[in-house]
């Protein structure tokens, strides 16, 4: 509309296990998306799945930390069809989704948004679901890089007869990981033959699962992003190192000291080279767009990819802002550029 700025929606918050790390990267970009450029709404999805939609935008300048938690107080939260009519009373020229799991990176607020004809930042609904879901992303790249070894075994499939299939393929230690949780909720890293029954006994009536060989070895996270032009760009590689923990878990992402974050020298490093170029190789085979980490395990001279991460996670604890610093690429500039590609 000619005179208006515009309007883009950020959703945020989702299931309760990752509404706190989700709320937090939607301050992130509430706060660092040019508002003198574009008129920002604010969503928050309860745990309840609800959404809260504010009739208005965001200031144009200033801190909107009070403002968000002010507007979680007070904006009713209504069903998802309810809350829809009401955000679509005005013009939305973008959809920027936070959430992790439904209604985040599994795909499902990028085919809302092909249904509406709203651009939706980042990967196309298609790239999101083959990436949410841990066992068909190891199927789908294993032409072009290598995986751990991983198997699938479906909800309230009896434990005795998934340990009779393993019992030759899979010793401790190996990791038990939901098939389409995502933020390392629900992964455990079993080291004994009881614990690993143990975890698979709980897993298994709740969800479907995979079973994933360890590999041991150094942990980085690859970050690919376009810039203005379209040109795919790498950020600053990520190291994690493990502290506390014992691999980069759900808690390390909230809690300070269980594993540190650090940039290695890429200069004349061949496996922190290779490493970038098997990012690209899965982004490209992925059909990903916008931003993905490429989270990935190397030892020695080889490198095995663990998964892509499609929807950005930005807090003090997680590798995205410490990429963003290193890169010297502001996050007002990075969200800008984002959201414009997501129009082309």
């Amino acid at each position: 509309m000619p005179g208006k700025k515009p309007r883009v929606v950020v959703f945020y918050g989702g299931s309760a296990s990752n509404h706190d790390l989700s709320t937090e990267t939607g301050q992130w970009v509430c706060q660092y998306v040019p508002r003198e450029q574009y008129d920002v709404t604010p969503v928050e999805i309860t745990p309840e799945g609800l959404w809260k939609v504010p009739l208005g935008s965001l200031p144009r300048s200033g801190s909107i930390g009070r403002t968000l938690q002010m507007l979680s107080q007070a904006v009713p939260a209504l069903a998802p069809d309810r809350a829809l009519e009401r955000l679509l009373h005005h013009p939305v020229q973008s959809i920027f989704t936070l959430v992790r799991g439904h209604g985040g990176d599994d795909g499902s607020m990028h085919s809302l948004g092909s249904a509406l004809r709203i651009p939706v930042v980042g990967s196309p609904h298609h790239t999101c679901q083959r990436t949410s879901d841990k066992y068909l992303f190891s199927n789908t790249i294993n032409d072009i890089t290598t995986t751990p070894h991983t198997r699938r075994f479906r909800k309230g499939t009896a434990v005795e007869d998934v340990l009779a299939d393993i019992q030759d393929e899979f010793l401790p230690p190996v990791f038990v990981k939901p098939v389409t949780e995502e933020g390392s909720i629900g992964i455990e890293r079993v080291e004994t033959p009881a614990e690993l029954e143990n975890a698979i006994r709980k897993h298994l009536t709740m969800t479907d699962i995979i079973l994933q060989e360890y590999r041991g070895g150094t942990e980085i996270a690859v970050t690919l992003t376009e810039d203005a032009r379209g040109k795919i760009i790498a950020l600053p590689p990520t190291i994690i190192v493990p502290q506390k923990a014992t691999f980069y878990d759900h808690l390390a992402k909230r809690r300070a000291g269980r594993v540190t974050l650090h940039t290695p020298t890429t200069q004349d490093n061949p496996v922190i080279a290779e490493a970038t170029e098997i990012a690209r190789d899965v982004y490209d085979e992925l059909g990903c767009k916008g931003v993905a980490t490429i989270d990935m395990i190397t030892n020695d001279d080889t490198v095995d990819v663990l998964e892509v991460n499609t929807v950005p996670t930005l807090s003090q604890l997680t590798p995205l802002q410490h990429q963003l610093k290193k890169a010297g690429l502001h996050p007002s500039t990075f969200f800008d550029s984002l959201i414009k590609r997501s129009w082309v």
